[in-house]
């Protein structure tokens, strides 16, 4: 897992740093909901300024509720236990609801809390909102793409003994869902919680009651605290921990979707919207939302403080929750008609000059002076008609947007108009590609396709649209108007009429197309006509019995991913990868059922994994690990329970025992981008003595056999890093190999399948091997493989060792003497050395590393370290194909040597191609894995 750097603008640090936040100070109380808090003994107040509730036993449990909870009558609401039937539609396989499951519905809104007992996710307790949908004749319909809400009081949440509805409305008045139970940590924080959240409240009696109105479009949740038998407890932290916005754009009034980024200023509420679905917003009815810190796809929010008196039962209106769509428009119609603030409809629609409509399209909405944003539309349909809600009396201004067309300028509504304008857009050139292997025009071709301005510009919004964008291209200098991954090699795109770069690619081992002179035109480049072009790509590098692959890849399934499993698979074919194992945070997944639903088998074989994530002392990759979907998380292998953590020596072999035996691989161990994410930093590895710190010794685990050299990283930067670690166990003796994943997040923000990526020998080159059982090759090949070593790693160079004997890496040359020649071989397609922001050629570099003890780089102590003269490669694919002398180390005083064989394009970039990292190129290199040598 390659968590974002945290983030917090100065305001929201601050707030972070009190412990608790800023938000309620000096800000006006929402009309609507005062927050109004009830104490007494034991309950003798009024809630929510309502009248008063006789002393109702808020710790009371219900029953099951309604039998039939979808069939709400008009005007009514309804609570109970979801059937099988009643479940809401789940397109991406990724929804926890399950039969049981408790729903709060009325004629608009349906919202599912989670039953008591283990739950799935990082909230592993049970009680809490896990998806809100419409409601439309008598079923869920677009629910939102919902990932997880954390409701905390401090680092704690509810763990509930019982759920249960306390009242099904079929009386009349509300319906209310109640879990009962106490507080209990969040685990997976709580390890770097207790220093942002001191304050114990480990067993804390509370209750929580989900009240649902008829005709509302929201849910209040009410929480009770009893501390009938303890003291008073001051400045209480109200907090939401949020892992939703990789997968909902998160949503504010007046910024938009520009809130990611960081907006420090107190909101009303925030939301989470998508084109289509229901969206959600949260509100702190006692006052304003200020949002802390934003790390790995998760929003961190923060309510005002407040106490809980001494000796008391103190009920408090905790949360409401908002629900509405479809997509940004229509879930801020909702929270406006929740918040009574009077809006008006614009409708009209986006045209074309000369009057024909235009479908998907987005109508952006923005204050008349450009200072503030306030909705969008859902895309226009084929009749090109648009509706958007904005507030009565003011004045605004309208802007029509599609990827690849020029930006109007906006169109003024004034203050009072009650219908919305036409708008015109000019249409777009449109580019067509068809790519096909060279001598082969009639077969598919996955590409990456670019479409890159050679300008300098292309038409941009502000951020606060929320439209999608890409890194640039060729040092950051060319901005990218299309990034695409078609299976079959063809795309037709729209741009405007200019000038463009268009680049095709199918990974490391082929040719690239690259023309930065494709002229398009509007007037002659039209959808039924568009300028065309036949790219035929060559495959330059030779890897016979081989296939490559990336075993560290991440899907929406992991909440700081925002990739679709579809078109994470689409990227990795289109980048040439061959295998792809599903390495989803904390949840077991398989690639392979989505391989066949794209029809792409012939080109890549999914495996069925796990990053193993503990917020503590490491993460690791698992597999081939089988899903279980009767378990929770599918089968995920649990590193705590509360505050306990489990010793990290169990938890790797708890996961070597399951079935089939997995491979456990060592992410990232000495990563320095996140929270507890380096095993090697927890245990203190020295590379210079090979011990780990005398406090950790018992959680040392001494069974790895692969570890993550190279994690989006080429060998030279790590070459002080995990490649030191990776030579200090190998000149001790261990038999540990390197593989080299992506650790891809984000394919269209610049973070792609395979790079670098494992090439592996199995003896075939085709994927479907892997599902004939006849080949002899299954699951268990290739992790016995992986395991013993027989693989190179890739990072755009594709680098071959053979001994005398035909030995590989992770093989043995026995009998050798002082000296053994092996024979070397280095591939790469001429465009890996090609800067084409100089135009000029990079020279190339082998390295032999013999016995290096890890700790000195290049200087090599004690071993041998030699740059293998490669000469002029011009434009050959071949740069090195010859036999290497190499020193075994063989002379009495140890009893093994190894050697591993670098080679990498000095300065070199794999642009444009795949953009660059951090600031830094993607360098081109390739590793071998050792060769060892006995006498």
């Amino acid at each position: 897992m390659r968590v974002k750097r945290w983030k917090a603008l100065p305001w929201v640090a601050a707030c972070a740093l009190v412990i608790g936040g800023c938000g309620g100070e000096g800000i006006t109380v929402p009309a609507d909901d005062g927050g109004l808090v009830d104490s007494g003994t034991p309950d003798g107040g009024t809630p929510d300024g309502g009248t008063p509730d006789g002393g109702m036993d808020f710790f009371a449990p219900g029953g099951d509720g309604a039998s039939n909870p979808l069939s709400v009558p008009g005007g009514s609401a309804r609570a109970g236990r979801l059937g099988a039937a009643d479940l809401p539609p789940d397109p991406n396989g990724l929804s926890v609801v399950k039969t049981g499951d408790f729903v709060l519905a009325n004629d608009k809104i349906a919202v599912v809390i989670e039953d008591a007992g283990p739950s799935d996710l990082y909230d592993p307790y049970g009680g809490a909102i896990i998806d809100v949908g419409r409601m439309e004749g008598g079923k869920i319909v677009d629910p939102a793409d919902f990932n997880e809400l954390m409701v905390g009081v401090g680092r704690f949440l509810i763990e509930p003994t019982s759920v249960s509805v306390v009242a099904d409305g079929t009386a009349g008045g509300p319906a209310v869902v109640r879990a009962i139970g106490t507080l209990q940590v969040i685990p997976f924080i709580n390890s770097f919680g207790a220093a942002l959240y001191p304050s114990d409240y480990t067993g804390f009696p509370v209750a929580v009651d989900y009240v649902l109105e008829p005709g509302a479009s929201f849910v209040d949740a009410y929480y009770t605290f009893d501390n009938t038998g303890g003291a008073m407890r001051q400045g209480v932290d109200q907090l939401f921990l949020v892992m939703q916005f990789d997968r909902m754009p998160i949503f504010s009034p007046d910024y938009g979707f520009s809130l990611g980024m960081g907006v420090a200023v107190p909101h009303p509420w925030i939301g989470y919207t998508k084109d289509g679905l229901t969206g959600w917003a949260i509100a702190a009815p006692a006052g304003m939302l200020a949002q802390g810190i934003t790390v790995s796809g998760t929003n961190q929010l923060i309510g005002p403080k407040f106490d809980i008196p001494a000796g008391e039962i103190l009920r408090r209106h905790y949360m409401r929750f908002y629900a509405g769509g479809p997509g940004a428009d229509g879930l801020q119609a909702a929270i406006r008609g929740a918040r009574n603030e009077p809006t008006r409809a614009l409708s009209g629609v986006v045209q074309t000059p000369s009057g024909d409509p235009l479908e998907g399209i987005h109508v952006h909405v923005e204050s008349a002076d450009g200072s503030k944003y306030v909705t969008r539309s859902e895309p226009t349909g084929a009749d090109g008609v648009y509706t958007v809600h904005v507030p009565d009396g003011e004045a605004v201004r309208l802007t029509p947007y599609v990827r690849g067309a020029d930006v109007p300028a906006p169109t003024a509504v004034a203050a009072d108009a009650t219908a919305g304008p036409d708008l015109t857009l000019t249409p777009p050139a449109f580019l067509k590609v068809e790519a096909h292997p060279m001598g082969a025009p009639t077969e598919p071709l996955p590409i990456r396709l670019k479409v890159i301005s050679t300008t300098g510009s292309i038409p941009t919004v502000p951020d606060y649209f929320g439209e999608q964008s890409f890194p640039n291209a060729i040092a950051d200098t060319q901005p990218v108007l299309h990034l695409l991954f078609p299976l079959d090699g063809r795309a037709t795109v729209p741009v405007p009429t200019g000038t463009y770069r268009v680049v095709a690619s199918h990974g490391p081992e082929y040719s690239v197309f690259d023309d930065g002179m494709v002229e398009v035109d509007a007037a002659t480049d039209t959808p039924d006509s568009p300028k065309t072009l036949n790219i035929a790509l060559e495959h330059l590098v030779d890897s016979p019995g081989v296939l490559c692959g990336d075993f560290h890849i991440h899907t929406f399934r992991s909440p700081d991913s925002g990739d679709d499993a579809k078109d994470k698979i689409r990227s990795g074919v289109a980048d040439g990868n061959e295998i792809m194992v599903r390495s989803d945070h904390e949840w077991v997944n398989d690639f392979d059922p989505i391989v066949k639903d794209l029809g792409a088998q012939a080109w890549v074989y999914g495996v069925s994994g796990i990053e193993l994530t503990t917020f503590v002392f490491g993460h690791f990759g698992v597999f081939p690990l089988v899903a279980d979907p009767s378990q929770i998380n599918d089968g995920s292998i649990p590193w705590n329970d509360h505050a306990t953590i489990f010793n990290p020596v169990d938890v790797l072999n708890d996961a070597r025992s399951r079935p089939g035996s997995p491979l456990v691989i060592i992410n990232h161990p000495r990563w320095s981008g996140g929270i507890g994410g380096a095993y090697f930093n927890y245990v203190g590895y020295d590379r210079t003595t090979g011990d780990v710190s005398a406090d950790k010794l018992d959680q040392w685990d001494t069974q790895f056999q692969v570890v993550e050299v190279f994690n989006d990283q080429s060998f030279n930067e790590n070459l002080n890093l995990e490649v030191g670690d990776w030579f200090s166990f190998l000149s001790r003796g261990r038999h540990i190999f390197a593989v080299g994943d992506s650790d891809s997040h984000h394919v269209f923000s610049g973070s792609p399948v395979g790079y670098p990526r494992n090439c592996i020998t199995l003896g075939t080159d085709e994927p479907e091997a892997f599902r004939q059982p006849a080949s002899g090759i299954d699951d268990d090949t290739l992790r016995d493989a992986v395991r013993d070593g027989h693989l190179v790693v890739s990072g755009g160079v594709y680098v071959t060792v053979t001994g005398p004997n035909g030995e590989g890496p992770g093989d043995t040359v026995k009998g050798a003497g002082a000296n053994v020649t092996l024979h070397v071989k280095v591939q790469s397609p001429p465009w890996t050395r090609f800067d084409a922001a100089n135009n000029t050629t990079h020279d190339v570099a082998l390295e032999m590393f013999a016995n290096c003890p890890g700790t000195d780089g290049r200087m090599c102590t004690g071993g041998a370290y030699m740059e293998i003269p490669v000469g002029d490669v011009m434009d050959q694919t071949t740069w090195f194909d010859g036999d290497v002398t190499v020193p075994t180390g063989l002379d009495g005083t140890r009893a093994e040597g190894w050697v591993v064989f670098h080679a990498y394009v000095k300065d070199g970039t794999l642009d444009p191609v795949f953009a660059s990292h951090g600031g830094a190129p993607r360098e081109p290199f390739g590793v071998t894995n050792p060769i060892f040598f006995k006498p």
